[in-house]
């Protein structure tokens, strides 16, 4: 029974899962809308030194790969409680890789913007993650969004500007891949945790008259928008998340 789930037909769509999603109730429900993909390739050294060494770095087609993600986090909230506007909603860019622990493979962020420090505050406590409050300002017009970013603390900006296509695309196996990801790794102070989540499959379009401007660094992470590799976006999804699982 999905007590105060609107829309909650997703939480049977299962068939996309690599594994059977947990039968204990979810304790979080939130929104990923208007989520634009972006990802590179990236050197299997550089991300040995930023990941914890208990998780195995995942590749796909025998590359490793960072994504970044931008998208609008919409009505956050616990199981039982309504979503309040102003800490519920806002918009969030996160910078992850690929990661298995088992059988599970998942996401490791190596960081996350947002643009509300009281939801960054809030997030940072339930899950440990590492979010930053940073500038992000966005527009949407039809199927045209322009969006800009700056952290003066961390060495990265960005400038956006697409055109979402009007069809779906068929995913490649390779998209298929770095978005159908239902589990989040976090270490803190050598402790391992996963997050699972569950969400229907991407609905994935293709960008066109787009322009990518893009400068991001972390130590020896170096990502423009010279070497990005494939670009994608979907219009989004409902999420729910259980708590955490210690490992």
């Amino acid at each position: 029974m999905n007590l105060y789930l609107q829309n909650g037909d997703f939480i049977d769509e299962i068939d996309h899962r690599p594994w059977l999603k947990p039968t204990h109730p979810w304790i979080i429900y939130q929104e990923w809308n208007d989520a634009l993909f972006m990802h590179w390739k990236v050197d299997q050294k550089i991300l040995r030194e930023m990941v914890p060494t208990k998780l195995e770095l995942e590749t796909f087609e025998d590359q490793y790969w960072v994504s970044i993600v931008v998208f609008r986090l919409e009505k956050a909230r616990p199981r039982f409680l309504p979503h309040i506007p102003v800490i519920s909603n806002f918009h969030e860019i996160n910078v992850r890789t690929y990661v298995r622990m088992g059988d599970k493979r998942g996401v490791y962020f190596l960081d996350i913007e947002a643009e509300n420090w009281i939801s960054c505050k809030l997030a940072n406590a339930f899950s440990g993650l590492n979010y930053r409050k940073s500038t992000i300002e966005r527009e949407k017009n039809k199927n045209q969004i322009i969006l800009s970013n700056s952290n003066s603390k961390r060495n990265f900006s960005m400038k956006l500007d697409y055109k979402i296509a009007e069809q779906m695309v068929l995913k490649p196996s390779i998209v298929k891949s770095l978005t159908e990801l239902y589990s989040v790794y976090v270490e803190n102070n050598g402790k391992y945790k996963r997050f699972q989540v569950h969400h229907k499959e991407w609905d994935i379009y293709g960008i066109r008259n787009e322009k990518i401007e893009l400068d991001y660094q972390l130590g020896s992470l170096e990502l423009n928008s010279k070497n990005l590799a494939l670009a994608h976006y979907s219009p989004g999804v409902q999420v729910v998340a259980w708590n955490r699982e210690y490992l």
